[in-house]
Order: C-alpha cells, then sequence, then structure tokens
C-alpha cells in the first residue's frame, strides 16, 4: 500500500491556518475544520501522469469533524471512510481531507492554536490510482489522476514532534 508523507508548509509565503465552523442544508449540519498549508514532506516524491508533481504545486491539509462522505464519479460510488486527496492540474494545487472524532479533533486544534501541526502520513489502497514509482527505497510515487482525481485515503497517522525534555539538575 503505497504512503506519502506531508508536513506543514513553513515557508514565509505560506497561508496561515484557519479553524471554521460551518452551518449548512436541511436537515441543518454542523461541522468544523481546521486546515493550514502543507508540502511532501521527507524524499517524497509525487509525479502526476497529467504532467508536473507536488514540488510545484501548492497543498492544504483539512482536518474534519464530519461523519464519513460518499463521493460519485461517473458511475462510480466509493464510502471515503477516513478522507480522500484531491489535486487539480488547472490550479496547481492538492487538498486532503481527514475525517477524526471530535475528541481528536478537539486536540489537534488545542496543539495547532500553540503553533504545533503534526507531520501527515497517508496510506492508499493497491489499484486507487496512487501506487509507488521506480525509486528502489519507495519514496517516488506516481498518481494516475486522469482517471483517479478523486483518490481515498485508507490509513492515515498524525505525527507530533516531541521536543526532549532535558532533567533538572
Amino acid at each position: 500500500m503505497p504512503m506519502i508523507h506531508f508536513e506543514r508548509d513553513a515557508s514565509p509565503e505560506s497561508a496561515d491556518s484557519m479553524l471554521s465552523v460551518n452551518v449548512s442544508g436541511s436537515p441543518r449540519q454542523v461541522s468544523s475544520q481546521l486546515c493550514w498549508p502543507i508540502v511532501v514532506g521527507g524524499d517524497d516524491t509525487v509525479t502526476l501522469a497529467s504532467g508536473g508533481d507536488f514540488s510545484t504545486f501548492g497543498g492544504t491539509l483539512f482536518v474534519c469533524v464530519e461523519e464519513p462522505r460518499v463521493v460519485r464519479s461517473g458511475i462510480h460510488t466509493e464510502v471515503l471512510a477516513n478522507g480522500y486527496i484531491d489535486c487539480s492540474t488547472a490550479n496547481k494545487c492538492y487538498q486532503i481531507e481527514l475525517w477524526v472524532s471530535q475528541v481528536a479533533f478537539d486536540q489537534v486544534r488545542d496543539l495547532a492554536m500553540r503553533g504545533i501541526f503534526p507531520s501527515a502520513f497517508l496510506t492508499f489502497n493497491e489499484g486507487c490510482g496512487i501506487q509507488y514509482g521506480g525509486s528502489p527505497d519507495g519514496d517516488d510515487k506516481d498518481w494516475d489522476d486522469v482517471h483517479h482525481r478523486h483518490v481515498p485515503i485508507a490509513e492515515f497517522s498524525l505525527r507530533y514532534t516531541v521536543p526532549s525534555v532535558q532533567p533538572v539538575p
């Protein structure tokens, strides 16, 4: 199962983080979202079938308190239990939406309010449109975004760097 690592984009020109509460629909639905700019992390690369790669694209990670959604693309219907990644080559951007429980959202929000953001590690099922590229270490990924613009996330992990604490003498 291919995995891609993403980190917060800490460059000075990146957008600020945002917390929003959304109310819509009938019956009324309320959802909360926290989002921040991201880049592909570590030594990972993502090359797109339509041309280009994520090194020149802008990315946004959304962490949401929501029920899983259903995405219909043509004749296919998929339940996206953990979230999805979506790419727009025309706009040179991608977005990731992860769905978490209220408790998990509160933890991520509380840390984000203190300026602490996690790295995200996303895993995708075989045959979803994202596969390992030619690198022997698995860092290169190829995405067939022509046939798979929305890709469901099979599993994800949000990981924080915890500073070491020096014992008091």
